[in-house]
Formats: C-alpha cells, structure tokens, sequence
C-alpha cells in the first residue's frame, strides 16, 4: 500500500468506523422493534388440568385465532383434531370435549392477528412454545368443532 493511501485511510479511519457503528445501531434497533413489536401481538397457549378437567388458557399480550387442538397417546399419531373458538388475552377455555381423560399429549396450533402461526406442545403437564404449525394438516371433514358437543371418549388418548 503506497503511502497517500495510508495517510488518506489513518485520516478517514475515525469517520468510517462512525459511520460503521451508527448503521450497525440502526439495524439492530430496527430488529429489535420488529421482534418487539411481535412480542407484543403473539399469543402463548398454555394447557392446564383443572377439578373439572381440561382447559387452555392463552397467558400471551395479543389474541389467538384459528385454534386447532389434537390429543394423542404415547404410540398414537395426533387425533381428535378439535376447532375451539378465539382466545383473547388471558382468556380460557374449558375442553369439555375430553372430559376427564388423562391425556400426556395435547398440541394446540393457532395464528395471532397478523397470521403467523404458534403452536403449543404439551407433554406430562409442561408446555412449549414454538413458532410454526407443529399439528399435521387435517381434512377439514376431520375437525370437530366445540360446538357440536363431541366428546371424545377414545381409549388411545390415555
């Protein structure tokens, strides 16, 4: 490197890692408002076993909307795929579809207002968040909805 060069890039050093930094500050801001902002919409589904039995509770800051729940058993696929209605914020709802059956596993899958999709997996009573669909697609034959009174009484989900 000639020495003009040199003198030229020790002269501008200081401004170019100014400018460096400033635009390394501006976009993890803006990523972190996005995230943020996200954060601030997402619903978090938590199922929880009550005296009456079943429910699923969304402990998260924004509603959730197209909830779908499926149950299964240890060597079983994931069955009884159920259609509940919206949760709101801190909203619950009681599963009485399943009574009183001692379920290990239960999923539910369900899209926030701006539709990106979550799912919760629930295993022994312990539930994880994760984003994406984690049900399988079901036919929409296949869905029961709670207002049809089903009860699933099926001795593969214990």
């Amino acid at each position: 490197m000639n020495n003009e060069l040199r003198a030229w890039l020790i002269d501008k050093a200081p401004g170019i890692g100014a400018v460096v930094i400033a635009t390394s500050s501006l976009v993890y801001s803006m990523v972190s408002a996005r995230r943020s902002a996200a954060r601030s919409r997402q619903p978090v589904l938590v199922f929880e076993y009550a005296e009456e039995g079943w429910h699923v509770e969304n402990v998260g800051n924004g509603p959730a909307i197209n909830i779908y729940l499926a149950f299964r058993g240890d060597k079983t696929p994931w069955k009884c795929p159920l259609r509940i209605p919206p949760l709101a914020k801190d909203a619950k709802y009681h599963i009485k579809e399943l009574g009183k059956l001692n379920v290990r596993h239960l999923a539910a899958s369900y899209t926030d207002s701006s539709g990106h999709w979550y799912s919760t997996l629930s295993v022994n009573d312990e539930n994880v968040v994760k984003r994406g669909r984690a049900l399988p697609s079901f036919k929409d034959s296949e869905i029961s909805r709670h207002w049809h009174g089903v009860i699933f009484k099926d001795p593969d989900l214990v």
